[in-house]
Parts: C-alpha cells; structure tokens; sequence
C-alpha cells in the first residue's frame, strides 16, 4: 500500500512528542445577557458551544476577560447560573442545568450512543455564516457529529453512507466520484454534465464544487457534516437549490501534541477483500501560536462483480489515496489565519453495475471501463473575533479536478471493440468576506460579499481503441459576483424573524471544443438576480420550538453538447422556490422523545438536467417546470441511559408539470431519483450506560423505496425498493477500540440505481446491486496526554 510510509511516520512522530497544556484563547466578553455572551464565546474561540435551555435567556453574566481554556471561559461565564459546560470533545460543549441529586454520583454525558446520530439540537450550525444554535434556526439542518472513537458504529467513510441514516440523503450510483447526490427530493437528473450541482459541497469554508458529480471525499478526522437544507441562494448563491452540504475537519490544536491510526478489514461474500489505513498527527511548531496537523489515507474497496465474456471476476475495485495538511497560526490574540492543502486521488477498475440477463452479479463487456479522478484543493482564510460580538472572515480557496471515464461502445462483435472516453477538467477559484455580529439585545446580522471563476472543459473521443476519433465538446467560463447579507430580530413571546437577500451578477461564456473547426466562444447569458429569504422560528415550550422558511435559489446557464452528435446547444437559467415549516422537540441527550418534524413545497422552473439520447451520448437541456412536495420526521426515542430508538422517515411526491416541447410526453411523470418514501430504524444497546468507556450493540435497517432514472418513456426505467439491514458492534480496550460489523446480513441484491453504462441503455437491462454481505473488522488507536502523561488507547 503506498500509505504505508506516511502512516508509518505519522505514527512514529506521534511516539515521540510529549504532553501539553489545553489549547488557549484570548477572550473579551462584556457583562450582560448570558445567551449571548455564549454566542461571543464560541465565536472568539471558534468552539461549537450549543445550548437550548429556554431560562438561558433570562440570565445575565458579569462577562469575562483575558487569556484562558474555552473550558475555565465558559465556567467563569456560567458561575452562579445554574448551568454547567459539558465538553463533548475538543472545542465542543454542551450548556445544561447542574443536576443537584445526591442520592448517586452523576456522570458527564458522552455522544449519543449512535456512532453516527443527529447531534443534539442545541449544536451550532456553522454553515448559517453566523454560528447559530440549531434550536435558534430558521429553517431546517441537520448536523452529523463524527468521533473517530466510535469504531464500528462511527464509521461514515464517505456522503453516501451518511444517506443509510438520513433518508432526506438521496444519489446516484454510478460510483464512486461519480454520483450526483440530492437533498429533499431536488433532484435533477441521473448524470452528471455541465449543470451547476443542485447541493453545494463545501469542505470548511472552501467551496469545492461548481458543476459536476461529488468528489466522494472520505471523512478521516472530520469534526461534523453539516446539511443545511435548500435553497440556500441568499446565503450561498448559484448552485445551491438543493442546500449545502458542508465537511468541518477537524483543526490544528495550538497546544496539543497527538496522533491517531485506524485500520479496517472487509470481507465480502463473493468477491475481493477491502482493507483500508490511516494516520494523524497535530504537532504544535509555536506554542499557543501556530501548529500542524496532516492526514494519510488509503482505501481500497473489493470489487464483487464478475464479466462472463472476458473471464474475470470482482473486477470493480476502488482504490482511493488521500491527504492533508493543515496549519493555523494566532499572530495576535484576536487574529486567527488558516491554511491547508489537500489531495485525493480514485481509481475505480471497472463499472459496477450488472445485467439480468447474465447469471448472478455480473455482465458481458468486451473491454474494461475504468475511472480516474483527481482532485486537488487548497484554502487560506484569516478570522477576526473582537470584543463586543464582532467577527471578520476571509477565504481564498481554489480547486482543480480532472476526471477521465471510458464507456464500452461495441454494438456488435468484431475485430476491434468500440470505446467512447470522456475526460473532464474543472477549476474553481473562490473568495468571500463577511462580519458578523452579535448584540446583547438579541439582534444578530451580517454582511458579506463573495467573487467565484470557474472554468469547466469536457472532451470526448469515439472509435476502436487503436484509432478513436475527437467528437465536439464543450469549455464553459463562469464568473460570479455578489453582495449579501441577513438579520435576525427578536420578538416577543420567544420568537424571532430572519430576513435576508442576496443581489448576484452571473455571466457563463461557452465554447465549442472542436478540434476540425476551431469555433470561438459563443457569448452566454447574464444575469442580475436579487434572491430573498424569510424566516421565524419560536420556543412555543421549553422542549418544543417551530420554525418556518421561505427561500429561492437558480443555476445559471451554459452551453452543452445536443443530442445530436457533433451539435452544441444553449441550456438556460433555471430557478426554485421553496416554503416549508416544521417543529423541534425533546432533548436529544435526555431521557424520552427528541428530533424534529418538517413539511415542505417547492416550485421549480425551467429544470435543467443532464440527460443521454437515443444513441445513448449526453446532451443538456431544460425539460420544463416542475413541483415538488415533501414530508420528513426524524425522531430518537432515548428509553434509557443504555437503549436507544432511533427512526427517521421522508416522504416525498413529485411530478413534471410543464414539459418543454421536447419532453411533452412526460407529464404528470415524478422527478428522478427520489423515492416516494424512503426511512431508516435503528436499536443502540450501551450495557454500561457509559458510551466512551462501554461497549455498543446496534442493528440498523434501512429502506429505499422506488424512483425512476429519469424522465419520458426511455428513461422511465425502475430501481430502487429495497431494504439493508446491518449489525454492529464496538469493544472499548484498555489501549484502542475495536468494531464488528455485518454489513446487509441478509444478503439482498437489490437495484440501487438502474443504468451503469449509459452508451448501452436500451440494448441490456442492467442495474446495479447492492454490496453483497460483508463482515467488517476495524480497531483505532489515539495518543493524547492525560495528568501530564502520553496515553495510548481510547480518548476519554
């Protein structure tokens, strides 16, 4: 494995550093409103500091001042209220009532007992630009905690797999790097093209995306996932109808020397073994000033699909290689500059997909179908958080991804198959500035302005291996400009208003990639768009808040090839509206019901999709206008401090109202990709009631319901309707913890999604099959400090 040097020496160097002292912050808090001097707080030692406790907002603090742990800040501004800090992990708390029985010793509450579990609902959502307590927010989100600590149960290698617990998560299945992911049914179509994402993918406050398919990012040492749900155009812009999906790695510890190592081990039935590696290490450089923290991994997946005609098996293996190196550095005690780089690298063997025709899970081919995808990013941002609720950010970000697909295009047997290659290149350039600030009077706002230059170039070659020949592709330069800016006001009775707007200049310019007939660009479409946002949210009960949005958002147009081979054509501008509303309840941390229930309708106009014609080539275009209705629940019910019930449903109903003349016969048909009902259950059994010390039993099961690939009657093709179930276990010893899982225990195929290559659509029936039963091992170790010494095992 190529890891192995960089693990190897991240493992080593974490031998060798000694302990030290808790990360440090400057801290200027005036005397006043409690609930908000904890909101200065988090904002000053950018630590995510959640509360919900309606008393919270009748409470005053003498503020506090100087240089000090987050912890000893928090215990000074909390002194004599009745409430405590408790620290999840690093840099995340949690504000409760002190609890003042003694008739028992109370412990301090971990994690939900659920590796992977919507985080209590008082955790602060990053992605709102404003740092704002989940309870407090105008709208819907959901934040995903990831601890590396939770082994088996934990583990959430990639965006896909947070889909099996939150079913408002919907994608393709292509592949790897290749799948188009969807949120609350905003589904455009089943390829990827030059269409703007429905989702921005954002990885900390770096935009990673424009158009294009998910990179497949693997969450090694990742703090949280945040999805803010859709449209998200006030707040981020072009591209981001759906909302956003936001990864927060975890950042440089300025006093803490640590590491970190994990390893897994997968069997599946049927096919190739999966094994995977990875290693950390955070190295302060200048104490309390300026430290490091880099990432390795490697992950390479087995494959389990076999090709008759070529007499090979489990050929569609994934190899993915990755890294990352951080640095944060505190010139001064108010002045915070981030800077990172990260890569990763997949190579995907062969499609994944198989054919009823052929026996079991494989297909016939006549030559290998690999993918490759490199991606490649990096970031600086400098953070301001002064006294007096003030804040100042400013991010540079800038990415480059190159792909490269071959489809196997032989319609007949010969001397020499037929291949169709695609290669693709897109890079991004992204920056933005805003303040933000937080009044004792409850009145929070900010402003911002933000400028993007993306270029996105695709080529495509058809023809026998030994003498393909160029087909027309397509170049699109897009450049974004746009001031923005939101409020929140208090209100009587515990309520508040949210209002915002976002004024955008957009302009693509697109040009025919032709080598024989070298055209020039083609002058695109501008737009100057003002795109609003309104919103409330109250505490009708200490345990119950209800919170209303309405929101728009657009994609901006572009040029794309026709379906018709060697033909560009102009797709359009298209837009969305949504409203919706819904409540909050319970505590997640409690004893009894918590989660949330939400109801929304969405008017989409001028949908654009990425479609493929009848000889099976990509084209753009705009299929018409279109409604989207939804309904989705997730509710944990925490019977007591060892069993835990979790279960989360969404339902969604959809249809093209309007079709473009092109796809008239598609009326009335849903939109893709988006199962009428899909929901997940799962049982979470802590013997000990201690879930960083004890051990952890889940079984989970989850269900995808049917969707169509696309719309009209050639893409009006069946999948999904099927259901998983899986077991897990996590053992906490005395120096690393280990994790048993069994991945679909009763081994159901399935049809996970319903075309793997599209050049052969409507000659086989293909579809893509569920992994088949897969027993998977992990054990994870960390090296930190406690009581001034360097432990090995699990972190405390």
């Amino acid at each position: 494995m190529h890891i192995r040097p960089i693990a190897c020496l991240l493992i080593a160097a974490t031998w060798a550093v000694p302990a030290s002292a808790a990360e440090v912050h400057d801290f200027a808090i005036p005397a006043g409103p409690l609930e908000r001097a904890l909101i200065v707080a988090g904002d000053q030692a950018r630590a995510n500091i959640g509360f919900s406790d309606a008393r919270l907002q009748k409470l005053t603090t003498r503020g506090v001042s100087g240089r000090m742990t987050t912890a000893r800040a928090l215990a000074r501004l909390l002194e004599n209220s009745g409430f405590e800090a408790n620290e999840l992990r690093p840099q995340t708390f949690r504000i409760l009532a002190i609890r003042r029985s003694a008739s028992r010793p109370q412990t301090a509450s971990g994690p939900a007992p659920s590796g992977i579990s919507e985080s209590p609902p008082e955790i602060v959502v990053i992605s709102s630009k404003r740092g704002i307590p989940l309870d407090r927010l105008a709208g819907s989100a959901v934040v995903v905690a990831l601890d590396p600590q939770d082994g088996a149960l934990g583990e959430a290698r990639t965006l896909n797999d947070l889909g099996s617990r939150l079913p408002i998560i919907q994608s393709t299945a292509l592949g790897p790097g290749r799948d188009k992911l969807f949120l609350r049914g905003i589904a455009d179509s089943s390829f990827a093209g030059p269409t703007q994402s429905t989702i921005g993918s954002y990885f900390g406050e770096t935009r990673l995306l424009y158009s294009g398919p998910d990179p497949n990012l693997l969450l090694y040492d990742i703090d949280q996932v945040e999805l803010l749900i859709g449209p998200q155009g006030t707040l981020y812009g072009a591209g981001a109808i759906g909302g956003i999906v936001r990864v927060s790695p975890r950042l440089p510890a300025l006093d803490e020397r640590a590491g970190s190592v994990s390893a897994g081990l997968g069997l599946t039935e049927g096919g190739n073994p999966s094994h995977d590696l990875s290693a950390m290490i955070n190295l302060p450089i200048v104490s309390d000033t300026m430290a490091i923290r880099a990432v390795g991994y490697q992950a390479n997946d087995g494959g389990y699909i076999d090709d008759s005609t070529r007499k090979l098996q489990n050929i569609n293996g994934v190899l993915t290689t990755g890294g990352r190196l951080a640095v944060r550095a505190k010139p001064a005690p108010a002045w915070t500059i981030d800077v990172g780089a990260f890569l990763q690298s997949s190579e995907a063997r062969d499609l994944q997909y198989a054919t009823s025709s052929a026996r079991g899970d494989s297909r016939s081919s006549a030559i290998a179908q690999p993918f490759h995808d490199r991606f490649v990013a990096g970031y600086t941002s400098v953070g301001y958080a002064g006294g007096g609720g003030t804040n100042f950010l400013l991010t540079f970000g800038a990415t480059d991804r190159t792909t490269r697909t071959l489809y196997d295009a032989t319609g007949r047997p010969g001397p020499d198959p037929i291949a169709y290659e695609q290669t693709g290149n897109d890079r991004l350039f992204s920056v933005e500035g805003r303040i933000w600030r937080s009044l004792p009077s409850g009145l929070t706002w900010f402003v911002g302005a933000s400028a993007l230059i993306n270029h996105n170039a695709e080529n495509r070659s058809l023809g026998p291996i030994s003498n393909p020949r160029d087909l027309v592709g397509v170049d699109n330069r897009t450049k974004d400009f746009a001031l923005f800016g939101e409020a929140t006001v208090p209100l009587p009775l515990h309520f508040s208003a949210t209002v915002g707007g976002r004024l955008t200049y957009a302009r693509t310019d697109g040009q025919p990639l032709d080598v024989l007939n070298g055209a020039g660009f083609i002058p695109g479409n501008s737009s100057t768009r003002f795109d609003p946002s309104l919103g409330f949210v109250g505490q009708i009960t200490s345990n119950i808040s209800w919170f209303g949005r309405y929101g728009v958002g657009f994609r901006t147009g572009g040029l794309a090839v026709a379906a018709r081979v060697g033909r560009t054509a102009v797709y359009d501008l298209d837009k969305i509206q949504v409203v919706e509303t819904g409540l909050r309840f319970g505590k997640a941390d409690r004893i009894g019901l918590s989660g949330h229930a939400s109801i929304s309708f969405a008017r989409w106009n001028h949908i654009q999709a990425d479609l493929v014609a009848t000889n099976g080539f990509p084209f753009t275009a705009n299929v018409g206008n279109g409604r989207i209705g939804g309904l989705e629940a997730m509710i944990d019910w925490r019977y007591s401090r060892t069993l835990l019930i979790g279960a989360a449903a969404f339902i969604n109903r959809s249809k093209l109202t309007d079709p473009a003349p092109a796809f008239v016969r598609a009326v009335g048909d849903p939109l893709p990709d988006t199962p009428a009902a899909s929901g997940n259950f799962h049982i979470v059994w802590n013997p000990t009631g201690n879930v960083r010390t004890g051990p952890q039993f889940e079984l989970a099961t989850h269900y995808v319901g049917h969707s169509r690939l696309g719309v009209g009657p050639r893409l009006s093709l069946p999948q999904g309707g099927y259901a998983q179930v899986d077991l897990g276990a996590v053992i906490p010893l005395r120096a690393a913890t280990i994790g048993f899982r069994i991945d679909n225990l009763t081994a159901h195929r399935g049809n996970r999604f319903a075309v793997g290559n599209p050049l052969l659509l409507g000659r086989e029936d293909q579809f893509t099959p569920l992994r088949p039963r897969t027993f998977r091992f992990t054990i994870s170790t960390a090296i930190g400090e406690k009581d001034g010494h360097l432990v090995l095992g699990r972190k405390q």
